[in-house]
């Protein structure tokens, strides 16, 4: 619009300046013109003011005649074209500005074969580019307009043109950074978005935070959010706005959020405001991940990792709050059989031990009570606001629990301890220190009935995993201690033999329930998981102090007297002699009693058995004994 106003300007100028009087077209004639006022002031410039005028403006003007033939160069033209004036004159004009696409490098069209063919004023296309004369480019912007005279008729054009290199420049400098500003906005990896400051209508997003609110698309997220529907916690978005407000910032914020689908999700949250242009941007990150780390980091330092239940760690700082609790009470409770749970079954069923005995701790503290595991089979139990008969219910309650269920094949059971506050100089840890120590004298006085009652149910337990039932067990008791007193032993080694009848394959509660049940052959995987009996026995009977002198012979009582047998290929005297009469009384009362699928043998043909094991399985010594015993009977 400019360059054509120049140009129409221009063309008066040059139409006066080549001598031909008003010829800029039907706006300057004398008709038109009131009757009380002169020709333009332009029209009485003197030929040598129009010339100084054309040199001086700063686009450049090149005019030519009614054939398209340059007549007039001013400076400006001259430097971008290449050309001098003189040199100029008298060409065609495309000789001179030859101009082309900048991008195609075709040839434009002669914008004054143009002009002249309509007598219109045009334009040049958008990317037109100047090739001056030593062959370098320069983009151009420019305009064409008529030269008419006094009756209309087109005398020449001029065009005026001027150099657009430094504003394409610009230009293409801006749309660059626009188009890295719109990558970066819909490229990067957190939310962001621009809206209404007076009622909350999302102007504009990008599809990340589209996508971290639930929706399908930015589109869907710009038409359908509402900032308040989605905080998880109204005070939350109080808070947010009361910065915005007074800072008219906010930095970092964090809060959580509703997504669509009513899932929670924590943003991290900066904004600021722009009242001049009346929005707020912003900038959101999911941070739900770190947010869930740091609660999972926050929950292992206060609770252990196997039971769930507060460790000692958060025990130690709470205790600053309980300081000014006068009323308050301590149980400290020792798991019992820990130990041979781990050496039986493994320390997989241990812990499932542990788990069990938190769920009966949590369930008797009841509401309020505060269960800890104070060490590796310690836990405490503080009762906050608590008299020692509240204490003591909680004991029996637990005592309760531990009878109705079990874990496993062991019944949970525990030593307990129990101390109450006596006023608020009695530091929490000596509270803690006298219930350990009652727990202690509790677990010393009761050692022998707890033993005794985890042996019961091992032995209930292997009754009912394995084929061998009371009537064998009491069958291979008498035929031991038979042979036992037929060879001269003394009592003890008798009791031993009574005992080693009961629970020389106590090991086996370890063995899976589908392999002891198995009807037809084990296949050689099956084999080895039996052959581990006696070791399991062995750890079980090594727990347990008042048996601990059975346990060698429980660990040798499938060892052969050549060597062949298992676990350790004992031979002869070696092997322990509890456990070469087990054996030997064992096998005969299995041959000798139906086990399905096998049918009994008769007392002769168990007999004979034995006298081939004689020296290879069985102590030929003992089987000549334990044979003439038979049959004296």
């Amino acid at each position: 619009m400019f360059l054509t106003i120049v140009g129409l300007i221009t063309a008066a100028s040059i139409g006066y300046f080549l001598g031909r009087g008003r010829s800029t077209g039907q706006w300057l004639r004398k008709k038109e013109l009131p009757q009380d006022q002169s020709y333009p002031p332009i029209l009485h410039m003197n030929k040598e003011w129009l010339r100084i005028t054309l040199q001086s403006i700063g686009d450049g003007v090149i005019a030519t005649d009614a054939t398209g033939k340059i007549v007039f160069l001013n400076g400006v033209a001259e430097s971008l074209t290449g050309w001098a004036q003189a040199d100029a004159t008298g060409r065609p004009l495309m000789e001179v500005f030859h101009i082309v696409n900048e991008h195609t490098k075709e040839p434009c069209a002669d914008p004054v074969a143009k002009v002249l063919a309509t007598g219109k004023i045009i334009g040049l296309a958008n990317h037109t580019a100047l090739v001056r004369k030593d062959g370098t480019e320069v983009v151009i912007a420019d305009s064409a307009a008529p030269i008419l005279d006094d009756r209309g008729k087109i005398e020449g054009v001029v065009l005026v043109f001027r150099d657009e290199t430094d504003k394409r420049q610009m230009q293409e400098k801006l749309r660059i950074s626009e188009e890295t500003y719109r990558n970066l906005f819909h490229n990067a990896q957190v939310g962001l978005f621009r809206s209404r400051l007076s009622d909350g209508v999302i102007l504009e997003a990008n599809h990340q935070i589209a996508e971290m609110f639930g929706y399908a698309s930015r589109d869907e997220f710009i038409s359908d959010f509402i900032a308040k529907d989605h905080y998880v916690d109204e005070s939350q978005r109080n808070e947010m706005l009361r910065l915005l407000n007074e800072n008219g910032e906010v930095r970092h914020y964090e809060a959580q959020f509703r997504r669509k689908d009513g899932s929670t999700v924590w943003m991290l949250y900066s904004a600021r405001i722009y009242p001049e242009e009346s929005w707020l941007e912003g900038v959101m990150e999911d941070i739900t991940s770190r947010v869930k780390a740091e609660e999972k980091l926050w929950h292992l330092s206060y609770h252990d990792s196997l039971t769930g239940l507060y460790n000692r760690t958060f025990l130690e700082e709470k205790m600053e709050c309980l300081a000014q609790d006068a009323n308050l009470s301590v149980i400290i409770g020792d798991v019992n059989g820990l130990k041979l749970v781990n050496d039986a079954f493994g320390h997989q069923q241990g812990d499932q031990y542990l788990v069990r005995i938190a769920s009966i701790l949590i369930k008797a503290a009841g509401e309020g009570g505060i269960v800890v595991r104070w060490g590796g089979d310690e836990f405490a139990i503080i009762l906050p606001h608590s008299l020692p008969e509240r204490a003591m219910e909680v004991m029996q309650a637990i005592r309760e629990n531990c009878k109705q269920e079990a874990c496993g094949t062991v019944m949970p059971s525990l030593a307990l301890g129990m101390a109450a506050r006596r006023g608020l100089d009695e530091r929490l840890e000596e509270v803690i220190n006298r219930a350990e120590d009652r727990m202690y004298r509790q677990k010393l006085m009761e050692s022998s009935s707890i033993r005794s009652g985890i042996l019961a149910s091992l032995t209930n337990t292997l009754r009912e995993k394995s084929f061998e039932t009371e009537e064998h067990t009491e069958r291979t008791r008498d035929l031991a201690t038979a042979l036992g007193k037929r060879i001269g032993l003394s009592e003890s080694w008798l009791v031993a033999l009574s005992l080693m009848a009961s629970l020389h394959d106590i090991g086996k509660i370890a063995t899976p329930d589908d392999i002891l049940a198995k009807p037809g052959p084990l296949t050689a995987e099956e084999r080895e998981i039996v052959k581990k009996h006696p070791e399991v026995g062995y750890r079980i009977i090594r727990a347990l102090p008042d048996l601990a002198p059975i346990a060698e012979a429980i660990l040798s009582h499938h060892e052969w007297w050549d060597g062949s047998g298992y676990p350790r290929g004992l031979e002869g005297e070696a092997i322990p002699l509890t456990a070469r009469i087990i054996a030997l009384v064992e096998a005969y009362d299995a041959m000798t009693h139906a086990h399905p699928p096998k049918s009994a043998m008769t007392r002769e043909e168990a007999i004979e058995q034995l006298r081939r094991g004689a020296g290879s399985q069985f102590d030929p010594y003992l089987v000549e004994e334990f044979i003439q015993m038979i049959e004296d009977h």
